[in-house]
């Protein structure tokens, strides 16, 4: 579908029910930005020349009933599909440039039927599951407990997989980065090291107290919540890089955990002075995190909805990931869908993925849940019209002019 000129006589006026007031806000803004002179909110039905109804608002049905008889062409937008009679549907987040020019087209005469024909497929929806931290120790899990898990990693990619059929953006990112189902890109994060030392953080923050993990009966973690949250450990880097992979499903690996009083957190220091290494907690979960995802991502994260960065990580005092600066540059700006990122910086997927995982275990990412969030597709980055002084003397060299 086209972008929209101005070359309108007067600016299209849309009515908008069921937005709270910052997706209000956030629409006129994006309206007054992109397309100023060509589509304005107001306030009624009588001032509109179209109405815009949100259905994932809690009185959406009233609303519906309302409106519906207002004798004005109506537009309805949601994150699940929906088919209703005499109306246009359009998916959020919303592409501004299609709903501006849906309205105008209703307004043309042009029918509802005819516009959703034309519309990109409305995709099905996928509920994410939340994965709880518990408190208890890893033990042995019967096998039909693991066949669980691998059946609720199963169900979850076969609904990614099923919108991919009508998604373009996700079937170009499986193309691109030669994945062939979505299932390879998950893993529960409970069943491995990393889930018992996000529980034990937890732990040890909650108590204000030291909580030990004691891994293969002489090796141990200690997360420290006191002093800035530190991490001891005797483990050598090769045995992390283990404790990154090995599952604590079954006999592979069985850690024991228990809160430590000031006594005996005083005599580990003592009878280990020599053998141990000190972390930041963020450094070790960042690290222990990348070794364990892999190109994955925990289990219930919905690759096509948007994630947050609360801020940018301290990446001189992390493990590195590959193009790192560049995911976060992109990602900071306002939440993104995992697929999305991939699209825009067209990297390999395993290192977005990374990044989000490790930045997840240390709370600094995580599924957008406002409304605004998903609200407006993300504008494509453009490139900023200032340019070094360094890029400008390369141009001027080669001979070329700069953009």
């Amino acid at each position: 579908m086209a972008i929209p000129t101005s070359g309108t006589e007067q600016a299209v006026k849309v009515a908008t029910y069921g937005l709270d007031n910052r997706s209000k806000k956030m629409l006129a803004l994006t309206f007054d930005k992109c397309y100023r002179g060509l589509i304005e909110l107001v306030d009624s039905d009588d001032a509109a020349d179209a109405l815009l109804i949100d259905l994932d608002c809690e009185d959406a049905d009233a609303l519906l009933k309302n409106h519906l008889h207002a004798k004005k062409p109506v537009i309805v937008m949601s994150i699940r599909h929906a088919s209703i009679e005499d109306t246009v549907y359009i998916r959020k987040p919303v592409n501004i440039p299609v709903l501006l020019e849906a309205v105008r087209e209703l307004i043309l005469g042009v029918s509802s039927e005819e516009i959703n024909k034309k519309l990109p497929s409305p995709l099905k929806p996928i509920a994410a599951k939340s994965v709880k931290i518990g408190t208890k120790p890893q033990a042995k899990k019967p096998a039909s407990n693991i066949k669980a898990t691998a059946k609720n990693i199963k169900t979850t990619a076969n609904a990614l997989n099923e919108r991919v059929e009508d998604n373009t953006l996700a079937a170009l990112v499986m193309k691109r980065s030669g994945v062939s189902n979505f299932a390879g890109l998950y893993y529960k994060q409970n069943d491995y090291a990393l889930g018992c030392l996000l529980r034990a953080a937890e732990l040890a923050r909650s108590q204000s107290a030291c909580v030990k993990l004691i891994c293969w009966n002489k090796y141990f973690i200690v997360f420290n919540p006191v002093r800035n949250e530190e991490i001891l450990t005797n483990l050598s880097d090769g045995l992390i890089r283990s404790l990154g992979v090995v599952r604590t499903t079954g006999e592979e690996l069985c850690i024991e955990s228990n809160v430590m009083t000031a006594e005996e957190f005083s005599a580990l220091l003592k009878d280990n002075a020599g053998s141990m290494k000190l972390f930041s907690a963020q450094a070790f979960i960042w690290k222990l995190t990348l070794l364990t995802a892999r190109g994955r991502v925990p289990e219930g994260i919905d690759l096509m909805q948007p994630v947050f960065l609360q801020h940018w990580p301290n990446m001189t005092r992390l493990e590195p990931v590959p193009h790192g600066l560049r995911i976060a540059a992109l990602w900071s700006v306002q939440p993104r869908s995992l697929l999305s990122m991939f699209a825009v910086l067209g990297i390999p997927f395993d290192h977005i993925l990374n990044l989000y995982s490790a930045a997840n275990a240390i709370g600094l990412a995580g599924q957008a849940n406002r409304k605004p969030d998903a609200l407006i597709d993300p504008d494509e980055p453009k490139e900023h019209h200032h340019r070094g002084l360094f890029s400008s003397l390369l141009h001027k060299l080669s001979g070329r002019k700069a953009k």
